[in-house]
């Protein structure tokens, strides 16, 4: 399995090593598809908070998401 491999299920968002439920669920204003939600996260024995990140949509059909000052787009899988 890749490393940076993200797999998104109803309200939780799987990683590699660990994944993060996806709470506090926040449209943004004149954003068109733009969502922020907080992480609370658990991976290797630990529960951790994830931070906050942005999910959104690109024209082009890529997962934009922008977490901790890092930007990603992201293809979905075929």
């Amino acid at each position: 399995m890749n490393d940076f491999r993200l797999t998104i299920s109803g309200n939780t968002a799987n990683y590699w090593e660990s994944s993060c439920d996806m709470v506090q669920a926040t449209n943004l204003r004149d954003m068109g598809t733009s969502v922020l939600y907080d992480l609370q996260c658990f991976g290797e024995g630990d529960t951790y908070s994830g931070g906050r990140v942005l999910f959104s949509i690109t024209s082009r059909g890529q997962l934009l998401a922008y977490n901790q000052g890092q930007v990603a787009l992201r293809e979905r899988c075929k």
